[in-house]
């Protein structure tokens, strides 16, 4: 498989279009754990039935004290396989209930009071199935809802892949409320009444209430849902993001979103130190992955030169968050970014992420480096570049892309591929020249691969094919 195929199969796996690319590991066994570990279910799959098996457990009080909660367990899947007994549950705790539901979870939620579980989503399809199941402490289905029956239908923005339709954000359960929150794309929020089985639509309000109560991770979700509301419309949430984020005793995580809730409500602090703090390499990953996707957000252009640091040497754990980083400042990243992508003696990840996000930034600026970097960086950069400069758009993108594959590059197949959706009798003589550099020999250190070659004679038959006369959009 040559190298541009490579790039181009992972920037379809991290674009935001319908990609048919899905990759599945065998259904894990497991045990769910409630929060405080008093409560847990066993899940097991029904061999070839596309269902499972449960067992919903509660260890008594005193077995708590002597013996502690229960633990999840979360050893690899094929791992679980060779070890039958690795979820089973424990004897000496109580049985609440057992029995079978007719489809594999995609995530559980155990709640530590409410009477029953969450099977969230379809394993293998998700967006398919029911999105809502919700299993009753005596072990019958309470719930079942679609997402029709959420949404109306599948969520706009979602993503669609070869087996399944990815359109949720989170979820997370109110236990005093008794309600289950269902989060979509677009930040598209669902509150469901376990009792009445009702869904609505909440308010800003509401979900400052879930800032402050639940899970961690609940918690979490809902402060990100707020800080991507309108500055107008976080009035309500304004005193629940302060009191959090001057509570020395919430953690890092929940103080860091509180923060970019404040920013977006044109209320800043100054939480500069919670960010520094937060990017060290000792912190969680995900905290890290926050306070670097958020930066802008709270120093604004004083993040390009940290930023950049960052990406620097081969890609690491905030490197997709940079690049998101980066395309959030706009403009005023863009001649850095430049820089970045034009910058020998660096590595590939540091240079092709540059060129990842000028195309989410589409600058006009960009256009000429952008075409120089498809011409002449090495392959990876290349490819970026030439992806983001097709996204971009020029009046003369076809003659720069056609005279760039007749003198020979590392994205004759990626120019190939344009050339099949703007088809021109202009470049067969390109096309011609591409195609007579040999699978193995090198011109001008250029080769063209098995699949390159095929996508070349494919836009030359169209090119052939095509009316220039005809205005080509």
């Amino acid at each position: 498989m040559s190298k541009t195929f490579a790039a181009l199969l992972i920037a379809c796996l991290l674009a935001p279009a319908s990609c048919p690319l899905d990759s599945w590991v065998p259904f894990q066994n497991q045990r769910v754990a409630s929060p405080s570990g008093q409560r847990y279910v066993v899940i097991k799959e029904v061999p070839k039935k596309r269902s499972i098996r449960f067992e919903f457990c509660e260890r008594s009080r005193e077995r708590l004290a002597k013996i502690g909660p229960m633990s999840p367990a979360s050893a690899d899947a094929f791992a679980l396989r060779k070890k039958p007994g690795a979820v089973d549950r424990d004897v000496g705790d109580r049985l609440l209930a057992k029995g079978t539901v007719g489809q594999l979870p995609y995530q559980v939620l155990v709640p530590d009071t409410l009477p029953g579980f969450l099977l969230f989503e379809q394993y293998y399809r998700v967006g398919s199935g029911r999105a809502v199941i919700w299993v009753g402490d005596k072990g019958v289905e309470k719930l079942s809802l679609t997402l029709r029956d959420l949404y109306g239908g599948v969520p706009e923005g979602a993503l669609h892949t070869v087996s399944s339709i990815w359109w949720s954000r989170g979820v997370f359960l109110d236990e005093v409320a008794g309600a289950i929150i269902v989060v979509a794309v677009g930040d598209q929020i669902r509150e469901v009444s376990i009792k009445e089985a009702e869904v609505s639509e909440p308010g800003i309000a509401r979900i400052a209430d879930w800032a402050r109560r639940g899970t961690e991770k609940g918690r979490a979700l809902a402060l990100e849902v707020l800080a991507r509301k309108q500055p107008d419309a976080l009035k309500a949430a304004t005193p629940t993001a302060i009191e959090l984020f001057h509570d020395d005793k919430e953690s890092l995580a929940l103080r860091l979103r509180a923060a970019v809730v404040l920013a977006r409500a044109g209320t800043p602090v100054a939480a500069d130190r919670f960010f520094e703090a937060a990017r060290a390499e000792d912190q969680p990953r995900e905290v890290r992955q926050f306070a670097v996707r958020n930066l802008p957000a709270i120093v604004g252009e004083e993040a390009i030169p940290i930023l950049r640091e960052l990406m620097r040497g081969p890609a690491n754990g905030v490197w997709n968050e940079c690049i998101g980083a980066f395309a959030a400042l706009g403009e005023p990243a863009v001649d850095t970014l430049v820089e970045m992508m034009l910058e020998e003696g660096q590595s590939n990840d540091y240079r092709g992420g540059a060129a990842n996000a000028l195309g989410g930034i589409k600058s006009p600026r960009s256009y000429g480096p952008l075409l120089q970097a498809t011409a002449t960086a090495p392959d990876y950069v290349a490819n970026n570049a030439c992806n983001a400069v097709i996204a971009l758009g020029g009046d003369d993108l076809t003659e720069r892309l056609i005279a760039i594959l007749a003198k020979g590059c590392t994205q004759d197949g990626r120019i190939a591929l344009y050339l099949q959706r703007h088809p021109t009798r202009a470049a067969l003589s390109a096309i011609d020249q591409a195609l007579a550099r040999d699978e193995g020999e090198e011109t001008d250190g250029v080769t063209v691969s098995d699949t390159d070659r095929k996508w070349l004679k494919e836009a030359r038959e169209r090119c052939a094919a095509a009316d220039d006369g005809r205005k080509r959009r």
